[in-house]
């Protein structure tokens, strides 16, 4: 947990509702990842990671964790499983070995 920043995926499509299946993790050294996942509201759809504020989710869970491999496992198995496997290559990228 080196850098300060955020990742931000979302579904291509939006679900029945118009809302987006989403994920935002923020990475906040030396305190861990703070991660919102849930439904993101359309007009928030085209916004970038810095940008996205709690808000802007429909329906959201706040989680924190000290690590990436705790925010792999408390997201595995469940609904966001494609989001997390984008999220997790681009961690790998911007924070290898970490």
């Amino acid at each position: 947990m080196l850098r300060k920043g955020s990742i931000h995926v979302r579904d291509a499509h939006p679900l029945a509702d118009g809302t987006y299946l989403a994920i935002t993790l923020t990475n906040r050294p030396p305190r861990g990842v703070m991660a919102w996942a849930g439904t993101l509201r359309a007009a928030a759809a085209d916004k970038q990671a810095a940008d996205i504020a709690i808000d802007d989710y429909d329906q959201v869970e706040k989680v924190s964790f000290r690590s990436w491999p705790d925010v792999w496992e408390y997201f595995s198995g469940r609904q966001y499983d494609e989001l997390l496997a984008i999220v997790h290559a681009e961690v790998d990228k911007l924070y290898p070995g970490e």
